[in-house]
């Protein structure tokens, strides 16, 4: 009996071996996906408004054109009658102190370009205080040669009742501009901003009782003045000490930037459109805190 051989084994296709990939493939392969990939972006809510909060220390200029002898009318009310040896003669010795006046503003950002440009207000509060003088003293304003020989008593001339108060609240629309260009771009802190427009006084001074003072030709202690008014500043932008904080803090409560900043700021009010009033404007420099959102 013949014997049967077993069938011969199918050819099977041989499976190409791989190269190992080199170095330059991968690089190739890194740069390529790196060049596609996209950075992610940080995240960003919609800016339209600022607020800001500030003070700095400042002096009604309503003496500024005052040419007569001695002190002006306001500082002989409110100068510092302190003489050398701190003893209160109730005669003005010196000029008197500026006093920390709060500013609280807000504006609206309409148009970006490069940064934001806003419409904006302004709201301050400044007030001063003085015991009352008993008269017109021929002292007043200016000690003489025989009052300052006679060491004169404070009660003299102060009344130790009662108290004189001047109250300053200027207000002031204002158009700025605010440079953030560096700022989003490339992460420079800093931002430079300029504002200026019109400013208004409302001023008004109570006698020891609370109620509005009236002099002696019956004009009440109270009255507006209009002028205008320019700042110029600096802010640094406190996104770079916490970056990742500061997006979270935009994306839970849309505060998109917080910013410490000092200012200088030039007020003419009362004389600054043509117009005699009051003087209540005065040049000072102020620092704050912002927000925007």
């Amino acid at each position: 009996m013949e014997s049967v051989s077993p069938p011969a084994s199918l050819p099977v296709a041989a499976t190409p071996s791989r190269a190992p990939t080199s170095d330059a493939a991968i690089s190739r392969a890194s740069t390529l996906t790196a060049s596609t990939a996209q950075e992610p972006t940080r995240y960003r809510s919609p800016q339209r408004f600022a607020v800001e909060i500030k003070m700095g220390p400042y002096l009604p200029d309503v003496d500024r054109d005052y040419d007569g002898d001695g002190f002006g009318p306001y500082a002989t009310i409110f100068g510092d009658t302190q003489d050398d040896d701190n003893n209160d003669t109730g005669l003005t010795q010196r000029a008197p102190p500026r006093h920390p006046m709060p500013v609280l503003g807000f504006e609206w950002q309409f148009l970006h370009l490069g940064g934001p440009v806003s419409l904006g207000a302004t709201v301050g509060l400044f007030r001063d205080k003085a015991a009352a003088l008993l008269g017109e003293s021929p002292n007043a304003g200016a000690p003489s040669e025989e009052a300052e020989d006679s060491e004169p008593d404070a009660s003299d001339y102060r009344s130790t009742a009662d108290t004189v108060r001047f109250n300053l609240v200027p207000l002031a629309l204002l158009v700025g501009y605010r440079f953030e260009l560096l700022a989003d771009r490339y992460r420079v802190p800093l931002v430079p901003y300029v504002r200026g427009g019109l400013a208004y006084g409302v001023w008004w001074s109570l006698d020891g009782s609370g109620v509005v003072e009236v002099d002696d030709r019956d004009q009440r202690g109270t009255g507006g003045s209009f002028g205008w008014q320019v700042n110029l500043g600096g802010m640094l932008r406190l996104d770079f000490i916490e970056p990742d904080s500061a997006t979270e803090l935009d994306r839970a409560s849309g505060i998109n930037h917080t910013y410490v900043f000092g200012e200088y700021q030039v007020s003419r009010i009362g004389r600054g459109l043509g117009r005699t009033a009051l003087d209540v404007g005065h040049d000072t420099w102020m620092a704050g805190l912002a927000i925007e959102f």
